[in-house]
């Protein structure tokens, strides 16, 4: 597989949970946030950033035992994702060919899940000079999404109220949905109904 490295967004506010930081909560035997990068570490990604912000000193404690991890801390963390994903372009190994963004509240995510997206990458750079990939199931689009290296600058430059989604718009002729059979790749925890839903899922 070609080189990618990995970015994780965990510098969210968790605005709609009552009062906790949902990448804190426990899932299963760990905590939300431990179990992706978990999962991204062990992936074929060759180097793992993780994007902190809001507490960020508990995030950082919480992943203390994964071996390899990159912190970076996006002081602009209350001004939207965008800005967690551009903090993260100055740190990308010279030589990776592409990143994979990996959201830190979807836990359902594998390693062979995000495996599969990166190979599905990698075979897309024979016919394409400069993809994006991302999953797709019954027709919804889900993570990790991955871009080419040559998107750094079109990131960096995006407005302060655009996410990474303009540049997918503006670059659509190199854009690959990837058919999965998986519905990880879609379960993601926006509030407490969704962790509950969670909790029962991992329990059964």
């Amino acid at each position: 597989m070609r080189k990618i490295d990995a970015i994780v967004l965990a510098a969210g506010s968790s605005r709609r949970m009552p009062k906790e930081n949902k990448l804190l909560l426990k899932t299963g035997d760990t905590t939300m946030i431990h179990r992706v990068v978990s999962a991204v570490s062990a992936s074929e990604a060759q180097r793992v950033i993780v994007v902190v912000g809001h507490e960020h000193d508990q995030v950082i404690d919480a992943l203390g035992d994964i071996e390899g991890v990159q912190f970076i801390y996006n002081s602009a963390h209350k001004r939207g994702q965008s800005f967690s994903i551009k903090s993260a372009m100055s740190q990308l190994s010279a030589d990776a060919e592409g990143f994979m963004i990996c959201l830190g509240d979807m836990p359902m995510i594998t390693s062979e899940d995000y495996n599969e997206i990166i190979k599905a990458y990698s075979d897309m750079l024979s016919s394409i000079d400069y993809p994006i990939v991302r999953p797709i199931y019954k027709g919804s689009i889900g993570h990790p999404v991955i871009f080419h290296s040559a998107y750094k600058q079109q990131i960096l430059q995006l407005p302060a109220d655009a996410d990474a989604r303009v540049v997918i718009q503006n670059n659509k002729e190199n854009y690959t949905e990837v058919e999965v059979n998986s519905i990880n790749h879609f379960f993601d925890v926006d509030n407490m109904m969704d962790y509950q839903r969670l909790v029962r899922f991992l329990e059964n």
